[in-house]
């Protein structure tokens, strides 16, 4: 049987409902079971924040929001236009 290790890249997407316990809880969770990127994406503020897990704790790569194109890792290679992640209006 191959066993299989944790996720390498997690995301979220965040709600008010869930956004505290999100960041409070699953953060940590995230660490501890050694997931090596971890994005928020908060649709109503219109960001992506990117963290990378660097000896237990998180860093934090940047916030990127609205009509931002951004190259974030772990897929740095591909250019992400980050209003396609928005609802449309």
């Amino acid at each position: 049987m191959r066993r299989c290790g944790p996720a390498d890249w997690a995301r979220e997407i965040l709600s008010p409902a869930t956004r505290s316990h999100d960041h409070r809880i699953k953060r940590p969770i995230y660490a501890a079971a050694g997931v090596r990127w971890l994005w928020f994406i908060d649709v109503d503020a219109r960001t992506l924040v990117a963290s990378r897990l660097e000896s237990g704790r998180w860093l934090e790569l940047g916030v990127w929001g609205d009509t931002d194109v951004a190259r974030i890792e772990p897929f740095d290679e591909i250019e992400l236009r980050l209003v396609d992640l928005w609802p449309r209006e």
